[in-house]
């Protein structure tokens, strides 16, 4: 096993439930259905800031008599999530859709509705580089997508409007994630 430092990079594409994919094949986006890398239909999520990938799991600890007194044996998880937060530094279609809770947008439309979209949902793709520009980590997965907290619209420090987005990750028998092989 390899074990050395890394500063790393993450870039995230996004390709939405119901959505028809060519690559590998003809078929309709879905929890069962993922696209391919080369498919043209993932849209990128633009210039990245604060990615953070966080799993999380109920805990249920075991405690057995050791010969007496009790010490903890296993500890099991239930109720697993893995769960992926970032911060685009540009705002896109999709963003102004996550924040004002719109139907899907495209990029002719210019009129839409607030609040009258349905849930985000879709697969992420993530890839992730170290600092020698090599492919580290890449991950697929089924998540639902949302706007994380209050968007600032007129920054009074003059910076850019950024858009803080949550991609809560879904069960998919097609979650996968891939990395070099280690020596």
């Amino acid at each position: 096993m390899i074990t050395e430092p890394r500063a790393l990079g993450a870039h995230l594409l996004f390709f939405r439930n119901g959505k028809p994919f060519t690559v590998p094949s003809a078929g309709t986006c879905s929890k069962t259905a993922k696209p391919g890398a080369a498919d043209l239909g993932w849209v990128n999520l633009g210039t990245l800031e604060d990615v953070q990938v966080e799993k999380k799991a109920t805990t249920i600890e075991i405690f057995g008599p050791t010969p007496g007194q009790l010490r903890r044996t296993k500890v099991i998880e239930t109720k697993k999530t893995l769960d992926i937060t970032f911060t685009c530094q540009d705002t896109s279609d999709l963003a102004v859709e996550a924040m004002f809770g719109t139907q899907a947008l495209e990029p002719a439309d210019q009129q839409w509705n607030p609040l009258a979209g349905a849930e985000i949902e879709g697969w992420l793709k993530g890839q992730i580089y170290d600092h020698r520009d090599q492919l580290w980590v890449v991950i697929d997965m089924w998540v639902n997508l949302r706007a994380e907290g209050a968007v600032a619209i007129n920054s009074a420090d003059g910076q850019l409007n950024k858009v803080r987005l949550i991609a809560y990750g879904l069960h998919s028998p097609l979650n996968t994630g891939t990395k070099p092989a280690s020596a």
